[in-house]
């Protein structure tokens, strides 16, 4: 909502909440399809659940780079010149 309601303002916050809504839609669709291989209990399906998991470590990765830049454009101290 937050992304919506800033598109004609400035983007004050926008790597949050573009890393947050990605990060939330791909951990969901991690979570339902992890207990639908965990419930299915077939070894063929197993490989498929360790690449699920492995992309999920992904994307937290790119949710905390999201962040970092971010914090980097927005509130890092900037140098004084004299």
């Amino acid at each position: 909502m937050h992304l919506y309601n800033s598109l004609d303002t400035d983007f004050r916050f926008l790597w949050i909440t573009a890393g947050i809504l990605i990060y939330v839609s791909v951990s969901t669709f991690v979570f339902i399809l992890g207990g639908i291989i965990n419930d299915l209990n077939n070894p063929k399906y197993w490989g498929l659940g360790n690449i699920l998991w492995g992309s999920h470590e992904y994307f937290i990765l790119l949710f905390y780079i999201l962040i970092f830049i971010e914090w980097y454009k927005s509130f890092r101290l900037k140098k004084i010149k004299f």
